[in-house]
């Protein structure tokens, strides 16, 4: 994950790219042809958690992680704020106040102003919904040459290099600011490059294999899951005493799966059995938790949990699975979190934090703005259903959406979305 290697922040995910002619991203495109035949290598930087290079013929493209940086708590404010409004441009305002936060030396917005003339303009930012997390993007285009000018100088065979576009992605972490550098060199167009970047930082981590160890009365236990041709196995195997050979004596495949990891905590016991989970990718844009309850003569799997995407998290010592259930067919995800209970012998809802995960969802949906569109039916649920698991207020608001829409002709063209309003009103009504 990239944003993990910076951080204890989660996977990093850009959205796709900048036309020639824009001066902010669209909203929506595919990747340019030009994204085949790219090589890629790691390239040292003592100040970087990650540095990427990527070339395509003339296009050179770098990606670097540089560590949080300190920030002034009212640009940090400002930024948080900017964070909470729509998708969209930045004004010039905001834009010359958060390259602050840049680090010296850079190319900046209010140099390019300075120095630079003409029908385009060089600079500017906008906010992103990315991977979960809200973004800010600055970009600056530095040097703009014509391929014409320059095979006129001497050498003119060389690679026409047309623009140095420096592209810097911030993201607050609380007294301090992520910073994510691309930079891009080459190519005909302005925003060459940058559609590659964005897919390379797109990507989901994809982990090959996961160990843990465990400590029995018999030796140690050796869990063992790696991931090969679309499917992913678990061994568990017995380490009796050091220098001798690990004894398998449990074995199971997971099919259309990847991405393993293992999960367990010290607090996770049933009876003389430890239990851990094994989370796959499903390649259908889901995840899969599979439990299983093991000792040293033992194993099997005691529960199945399933979601949009699942994360591991930790609560006041708890450690636990956040899993993003989906609502309905609307695209939006309800987050539960999940730990073991030793009572129930099986991951159960940890339900005191059902309130603050749906609000910080809502937050990340900027639910505020996307109610005042003309919104689909599915999603308009979804939303007022997450905020029917706040409390106060905001659950009362969600309550007047979902009553608004039971009175809708429109809806009741929807049977399945009806009756999920309505199951949901006489739940809501058992609870009184």
């Amino acid at each position: 994950m990239l944003l993990g290697q910076l951080s204890t922040a989660s996977n990093f995910v850009l959205e796709p790219a900048l036309a020639q002619s824009s001066q902010t991203p669209p909203e929506s495109g595919g990747q340019s042809d030009k994204a085949a035949g790219w090589r890629e290598r790691e390239t040292a930087s003592p100040d970087c958690s990650l540095s990427i290079e990527k070339v395509s013929g003339n296009l050179i493209l770098t990606i670097e992680a540089l560590a949080p940086r300190a920030s002034e708590p009212s640009i940090e404010s400002r930024l948080s704020d900017l964070l909470q409004q729509d998708n969209g441009p930045i004004s010039d305002e905001d834009v010359l106040l958060l390259e602050k936060l840049l680090p010296p030396g850079s190319p900046l917005p209010s140099q390019i102003k300075k120095n630079y003339s003409g029908a385009q303009k060089r600079y500017g930012g906008l906010s992103k919904r990315i991977s979960d997390k809200d973004v800010a993007v600055i970009y600056t285009i530095s040097r703009t040459v014509a391929p014409s000018t320059l095979a006129n100088l001497p050498g003119g065979s060389r690679s026409a290099l047309v623009n140095l576009l420096d592209y810097w992605i911030l993201k607050p972490l609380g007294g301090s600011v992520q910073i994510i550098h691309s930079s891009v060199t080459g190519g005909t167009g302005t925003f060459d490059g940058v559609e590659e970047i964005e897919a390379y930082l797109n990507q989901k981590s994809r982990s090959r294999e996961s160990n843990m160890s465990f400590q029995s009365s018999a030796g140690t236990i050796i869990a063992s899951a790696k991931a090969q041709e679309n499917k992913v196995t678990l061994q568990l195997a017995l380490l009796r005493r050091v220098g001798s050979k690990p004894i398998p004596f449990f074995f199971s495949t997971i099919e259309n799966a990847d991405s393993p990891q293992l999960v367990s905590s010290a607090k996770w016991k049933l009876a003389d059995k430890s239990i851990m989970a094994l989370v796959t990718n499903n390649g259908q844009g889901g995840a899969e938790a599979s439990i299983l309850a093991f000792n040293a003569k033992e194993a099997k799997f005691i529960q199945t949990l399933s979601g949009a995407a699942i994360e591991v998290m930790e609560d006041l010592g708890q450690l636990g699975l956040v899993i993003k259930e989906p609502i309905g067919q609307s695209g939006i995800n309800r987050p539960v979190f999940y730990m073991f209970s030793t009572g129930a012998g099986q991951m159960t809802e940890l339900k005191s934090l059902r309130a603050p995960l749906c609000l910080q969802e809502l937050q990340h949906l900027k639910f505020e703005a996307r109610l005042k569109e003309n919104l689909a039916p599915a999603k308009r649920f979804a939303i007022a259903s997450l905020m029917l698991d706040c409390q106060g207020e905001l659950a009362q608001e969600g309550l007047k959406i979902i009553n608004e829409m039971k009175e809708s002709p429109a809806l009741r063209a929807d049977k399945k979305l009806y009756q999920s309003v309505k199951s949901l009103l006489k739940e809501i009504e058992r609870r009184k």
